[in-house]
């Protein structure tokens, strides 16, 4: 009877649906946020649009830079020799979790956000159109580096005054943003009343604030000498030959270690797909029957037969199987007397007299004589072997039990 709840194959089907249901969980969990990352349209080094920062990762890394884009514990990773460039936070919450982590003697180059991107109808990661987001919102984002701190917007730019001298690039921006004076900064680069680039707090810190990204994004680079700007600007901030962070925390792209992610990556990735192979086989192998586990079968023989058995064998190699046929007979011949109460001095000879008309009279089939004739107990023996003793043995076993019981 089969005690499985479902048929074979519907069992199959269920742990398979599972097995798949599973791994597709684990595979979104892992991988989803990749995906929206490469999709990115706004401003982040992931994205190709026209406010992304794509451009600037790739233009320094042909200049020979190290360029790291971080997704968790950037500050560590730039410690304080390399430069932390966190460029448009997303957020007030963002940047806040992200100040957190940044030390004062870190080498850090934060840029105001400005542009509001909206997706482009035909390509996913193409901005339609990017409107300037109000300046009251750009200035609750510089009021987390220095209070009070505000911008403003301008159609006429000017000579950049400051560190790079008279031969200073101009910035070629629409509405230049630029930051109001205030006693929290200290200005490194002007254009005209207002200014461009800033240390945050007195002269020896290493934190710098630029006030317009539209100078560094992928569509400025191209347009009058933003490049050139931008390239001074990273050089004044670090060292040249110090490695670049690009903060993605910042762009709500932060990613906690994940066990899932690790094991599914290369190097973990073979070692992996090896466990999971051989689990696959261990529940294949299990589901070939669903019910009670099987009786295991014993590694040796019990009863009767298994004792006539082994005697047999032991004696057969002593080369003395006709001893245990004639041992064996002459216990049956008392044994069966006793249980039918013969008296106790009679000979063999008559034991096996009265036995075999008792037995002729219960209807007991088998000739008694012959029986101990093969076996040795009368008779020269005719027992040749360890198959044979056992054979006329049994036979001689199954008599003495009818005799006894009677026939069923």
């Amino acid at each position: 009877m089969n005690s499985s709840i479902f048929a074979p194959r519907t069992l199959t089907a269920l742990i398979a649906v599972g097995i798949l249901s599973f791994t597709g969980i684990i595979l979104m969990s892992v991988f989803a946020p990749d995906l929206a990352v490469r999709s990115d349209f706004r401003t982040s080094s992931y994205s190709v649009s026209a406010v992304g920062h794509k451009g600037l990762a790739e233009t320094l890394r042909a200049t020979g830079r190290t360029v790291i884009v971080s997704r968790a514990g950037s500050a560590t990773k730039a410690g304080t020799t390399n430069l932390l460039i966190a460029a448009e936070p997303r957020s007030k919450e963002l940047l806040g979790d992200f100040l957190k982590t940044a030390g004062r003697d870190q080498r850090i180059l934060h840029v105001l956000p400005k542009r509001v991107p909206a997706r482009d109808s035909e390509n996913p990661r193409w901005v339609g159109n990017a409107r300037l987001a109000p300046a009251p919102q750009i200035d609750e984002i510089a009021g987390m580096f220095v209070d009070g701190l505000t911008v403003y917007r301008t159609g006429e730019t000017s000579a950049v005054r400051g560190i790079f001298g008279r031969n200073a690039p101009r910035p070629d921006v629409d509405e230049l943003q630029l930051l109001h004076q205030s006693a929290g900064i200290s200005p490194v680069l002007r254009v005209g009343e207002g200014v461009l680039l800033a240390r945050i707090g007195n002269r020896f810190s290493n934190h710098y604030l630029l006030s317009d990204p539209d100078i560094l994004n992928n569509q400025g680079l191209l347009r009058g000498r933003n490049a050139e700007l931008t390239y001074r600007i990273i050089q004044t901030a670090g060292p040249e030959d110090s490695a670049i962070i690009f903060d993605e925390t910042i762009h709500g792209f932060g990613q906690s270690p994940d066990l899932w992610r690790n094991i599914l990556t290369p190097p973990l990735l073979g070692p992996t797909l090896t466990g999971l192979t051989a689990l696959l086989l261990l529940i294949l192998a299990g589901i070939k029957r669903f019910g009670p586990p099987l009786r295991r079968q014993r590694d040796y023989g019990t009863g009767r037969a298994a004792l006539y058995d082994v005697t047999a064998t032991l004696l057969e190699q002593r080369g003395d199987t006709g001893l245990l046929g004639r041992e064996y007979a002459a216990m049956t011949i008392r044994n069966v007397a006793t249980s039918l109460h013969l008296p106790s001095g009679l000979s063999d000879d008559e034991k096996i007299r009265r036995l075999a008309v008792i037995a002729q009279r219960r209807g007991v089939a088998g000739d008694i004589y012959r029986m101990l004739d093969h076996l040795g107990f009368t008779g020269a023996g005719k027992a040749a072997g360890r198959s044979e003793t056992r054979l006329w043995a049994g036979k001689l076993n199954q008599w003495s039990h009818e005799v006894m019981h009677g026939t069923r």
